[in-house]
């Protein structure tokens, strides 16, 4: 089989048996897990830094 065939016939078959369009994409959940753990951080380093303005830590 040429190679423009088999790309051909993957790119159908992606079409025909992707991922139904009411699933999140695997990279909006990376995408939604990094944040949460970016202001997560964010929010300890705030708190830690304010702890030692305040004398407390």
């Amino acid at each position: 089989m040429s190679l423009i065939a088999v790309l051909l016939t993957a790119a159908a078959l992606d079409f025909l048996l992707a991922d139904p369009w009411s699933w999140p994409h695997p990279v909006q959940v990376m995408g939604w897990l990094i944040e949460r753990y970016k202001r997560w951080v964010f929010d300890a380093i705030a708190r830690l830094v304010s702890r030692k303005l305040q004398g407390l830590g």
